[in-house]
């Protein structure tokens, strides 16, 4: 309906509208056809709330029936609604059950990337710094100022046992997904307890309209009198694990103690997660002691003592993941010890063994350069939250293509969010050369790099595609004597035979010879 047709009624300048979750917002209008002769007053009403809710009444009269008015549609979950639209407070001209269009409201998952802080928490020798690490999700084309707020708690005074910094706030350039946030502390000669807390927010009432927040949006550090404390430290046999393999947690002493010393490691999931990405050994102490996923003890005399976290192999596709051995401070004053702020978080990366599988037709791939082709296939395991793309590339020997695409020496495949494992077929062809090559063939390699915007795939490893290319160029043969003129009878001369190439080892080429003349063989 439009403000030209004949009659009564209402314009809805939309029939469909997409939002995306998280209070992201979109509109249309309303507008009379003809004056209402009194006040006309319309009430969208949403289906479905939980997906989207809607503005309130929209009040017309007789000086503004034709001026459309605007009809917020506000995005929560994703999903869908339907807005109806229903007078209210009707007119002659415009009674309550005049007919008026709906708008259909498509609910879409927000796209902008989310923002956490870590680590969660630590704590930090007095006269260090705490720094903590502002993150993405995905990167943005543009520079994005994150605000940050910063409380001390307890005994924990700004300006005399840390320092703030002028800018409570963190810059991540366009094309990164993370920035840092640092605090100093003061060293001073006071004695005093451990309990010193700040607090690093994320200020979600400031943040760009660009960025969301994520679960993670504070972090937390204390402050440890360093005095005449023996240093605890912490460090993992490795910063890399593939998934299904365990790794050692050391901890160890600045020196030793003549008692035992249980020192209590919080396990953190940044991007892994507990219990399902890693082992999450919980030890269940006695009520108003600390609660701690992992416990390790050094005995009397020593100066060091591990445990032991097993990764979970869990044949999901989900890129690189990470997560973070933390030291608890909370037991440690009473045993004389204070943490080295160089080395009281360690951060593992879990290894995704679950990555894109290569499959060659008959178990080889062999092309000629005579011409033909040879097949090979891309394999992504299960269902994907996020596009992947595998490029392989061929170098100068070999061309390759998918799809109906033209051959070259690189193509990509990309493997769509959301549909189910699935395979994509690459089809190799050599290049023809002019070289004769030993045992008339070679071998040529293609590589593969997966990219994606969401995983986390550096250090993926994809295996290589070795090609035997079977050559077509002819071995040359040439034939030379050593003298010139004629011979003598009794006289020798030798002749030598060279081959365009070397021979390869274990290889053996006959080069048949003819005699030809008036002279008679053996006579």
């Amino acid at each position: 309906m439009t403000t030209t047709d004949a009659g009564h009624g209402v314009v809805v300048s939309e029939s469909t509208l997409s939002v995306a979750e998280n209070n992201q917002i979109g509109s249309y209008t309303l507008a009379l056809k003809s004056e209402p002769g009194g006040t006309v007053v319309v009430t969208p009403t949403s289906s479905t709330p939980a997906n989207a809710t809607v503005s309130g009444t929209l009040t017309f009269n007789n000086s503004n029936w034709s001026t459309p008015q605007q009809v917020t549609v506000t995005g929560k979950g994703v999903g869908s609604s339907t807005i109806s639209h229903e007078v209210s407070t009707p007119t002659t001209d415009y009674p309550a059950n005049t007919m008026i269009d709906s708008v259909s409201v498509t609910v879409t998952a927000d796209p902008r990337p989310t923002v956490d802080i870590s680590p969660g928490f630590f704590q930090v020798n007095e006269g260090n710094s705490a720094e903590f690490t502002v993150t993405l999700s995905a990167v943005i084309s543009s520079d994005v100022t994150i605000p940050l707020s910063v409380t001390g708690l307890n005994s924990a005074i700004a300006g005399d046992d840390y320092t703030v910094p002028e800018q409570s706030s963190v810059t991540i350039s366009a094309g990164a997904t993370s920035g840092t946030f640092t605090i100093a502390t003061i060293n001073d000669d006071d004695i005093e307890a451990d309990d010193e807390l700040v607090h690093v927010d994320i200020d979600t009432s400031k943040l760009p309209a660009t960025v969301r927040a994520g679960a993670m949006l504070q972090g937390r550090f204390t402050i440890i009198d360093d005095d005449g404390a023996v240093t605890v430290s912490m460090a993992a046999s490795t910063a890399e694990v593939e998934e299904g393999e365990s790794l050692k947690i050391a901890v160890n002493l600045g020196a030793a103690l003549d008692t035992d010393v249980m020192i209590n490691i919080f396990l953190q999931g940044n991007t892994a997660r507990p219990g399902t990405d890693f082992n999450d050994p919980v030890i269940n102490n006695p009520v108003n002691e600390p609660h701690s996923d992992i416990s390790v003890t050094i005995p009397t005399g020593a100066t060091s003592g591990s445990a032991t976290v097993t990764t979970i192999d869990d044949n999901i596709f989900e890129g690189n993941l990470r997560f973070s051995a933390v030291i608890q401070h909370d037991n440690l004053l009473a045993q004389g010890l204070v943490e080295s702020p160089d080395s009281n978080v360690t951060s593992i990366k879990i290894l995704d063994n679950e990555g894109v599988v290569l499959v060659e037709s008959d178990g080889s791939t062999t092309v000629t350069e005579l011409g033909g082709t040879d097949t090979y296939q891309v394999q992504m395991p299960g269902s994907l939250s996020a596009n992947v793309s595998v490029v392989a590339t061929a170098g100068a020997e070999l061309q390759v293509r998918s799809g109906s695409g033209s051959a070259s020496g690189s193509t990509s495949l990309t493997f769509t969010s959301g549909a189910a494992a699935s395979n994509q077929t690459v089809t190799v062809s050599a290049v023809d050369d002019e070289i004769d090559n030993p045992g008339g063939s070679r071998t040529a390699t293609i590589t593969h790099v997966a990219t994606s915007t969401a995983y986390s795939l550096d250090g993926l490893i994809i295996e290589d595609i070795t090609v035997s290319i079977t050559d077509d160029d002819p071995t040359t043969v040439t034939l030379a004597s050593t003298g010139a003129g004629n011979l003598t009878e009794g006289q020798t001369r030798d002749f030598t035979v060279t081959l365009g190439r070397g021979l390869i080892t274990g290889e053996t080429l006959t080069v048949p010879l003819t005699f030809g003349g008036t002279a008679t063989r053996g006579t």
